[in-house]
Parts: structure tokens; C-alpha cells; sequence
């Protein structure tokens, strides 16, 4: 099974190239998507959180305040850092289960899709090749403000909480540039997607919106 970490800045367009490749049917082990599961209304490690730093985080319904938590830890290294502590572990296990289950399943590509993958040796080290979503600081900056509804200040430190795209380029094996349609990311995907067509089993349908056929 081939594994590809895929990654990007902050409003890079990473979660579009992910869609893309699901409507595929490419399997696809999404960490941003574990990570709001942990902290979904329900879940016993929201009163695990609540016990480490507080009432705070909770919205008047009792659920965590994805947007106040945002808002902190991306003002705070210290608390980003004791969060991703208490976090990484959860959604590490719960990858490699995921892998485990997909690799029984006699997959033969897959997609990690982890935001952080070029902030620690470990994710890169697990996955056989890396695709960095790319952008333009100017249309990162933009995006941010208007799919979040931030401030330029609020949206400048959610990017500096990262390392820089220009880092990441060093470090990918894969560019996929977005500054343009969406019909000219999909038909980047699908250029991706086709030099691995081999090794997918059963081919897949390479028809559909942005995809050349």
C-alpha cells in the first residue's frame, strides 16, 4: 500500500483536494476531521479538556467553542503547545487504526491528510511520499478572512502558527500550486492521481467536475 501525506498551509485549499479525491473514491484519513471528533458534543475527552484548562472553552450548550479555542491557542504557543500534548497522542493512535483497517482491506493507495506533517520527522517518516497544497501569501491571507470571518491580525498569527509555505516547498516531493479554478486544481489532482493509477485496484473513475477524462 502506498501512503501519501498529504498537507498545506491554512487556507491553501488543502481540504478541496482532499474532496476531490474522495468523490474518486481514494480512501482518505483526514486528521483535522479525528480531531473534531474527539471534541464532538459527547465525547469523554471533552471533560478530560475541560479538567486541563477550563470552563472557558465550552459554548452555553456545554460544547466545546471551536472558535473561542481557536482564537486562544493561536494567540498562545503555550497553550497550542498543551494542547497538541494532550491531542497528537488521540489522533496518532486513531491514523494508525485507521491504516491498520484499510491496509486489511487490501487498499493500495492512501491519502493522510495531516495539517502538521512537515512539523515533526514522525508523519513524514510514516508516509512514502508528500503533496503540499500551495498558495500565494496574498490569496492564503485573503481566504482566511473571508471562510473565517477574521480580522487580518487574527488571520496573519493563525498563519504564523506554522511554518511557512516557502519551508514546506523545500520539503515536499509534490506541489500542487492553487492560485487559480477550481476546474484547474481538479485537473492537477487528476494528473496525480493518474500517474498512480497502477497502482490503484479497482481503477477508479476519473470523470466528474475539474477532472480530465
Amino acid at each position: 500500500m502506498k501512503i501519501i501525506g498529504l498537507t498545506g498551509g491554512i487556507g491553501t485549499g488543502k481540504s478541496t483536494v482532499t474532496k476531490i479525491l474522495l468523490s474518486k473514491g481514494i480512501p482518505v484519513v483526514d486528521a483535522d476531521h479525528i480531531s473534531r471528533s474527539l471534541l464532538a458534543p459527547g465525547s469523554p475527552y471533552v471533560v478530560e479538556l475541560v479538567s486541563l484548562f477550563g470552563e472557558w472553552l465550552l459554548d452555553e450548550n456545554g460544547n466545546v467553542d471551536r472558535k473561542r479555542l481557536g482564537e486562544r491557542i493561536f494567540s498562545s504557543p503555550e497553550l497550542r503547545g498543551q494542547l497538541e500534548k494532550f491531542l497528537h497522542p488521540l489522533i496518532k493512535e486513531e491514523i494508525h487504526r485507521q491504516i491498520e483497517e484499510y491496509g486489511a482491506q487490501k487498499v493500495n493507495l492512501l491519502i493522510l491528510d495531516i495539517p502538521l506533517l512537515f512539523e515533526g520527522a514522525y508523519w513524514q517518516s510514516q508516509v512514502d511520499e508528500t503533496w503540499l497544497v500551495d498558495t500565494s501569501e496574498k490569496n492564503q491571507l485573503a481566504r482566511i478572512m473571508v471562510r473565517d470571518g477574521l480580522s487580518e491580525e487574527s488571520a496573519q498569527k493563525r498563519i504564523e502558527a506554522q511554518i511557512t509555505l516557502e519551508e514546506k516547498r523545500k520539503l515536499a516531493d509534490v506541489i500542487i500550486e492553487n492560485n487559480g479554478t477550481f476546474e484547474e486544481l481538479g485537473e492537477k489532482v487528476n494528473q496525480l492521481v493518474l500517474k498512480n493509477r497502477e497502482k490503484l485496484e479497482p481503477p477508479i473513475d476519473l470523470s466528474g467536475p475539474g477532472m480530465i477524462v
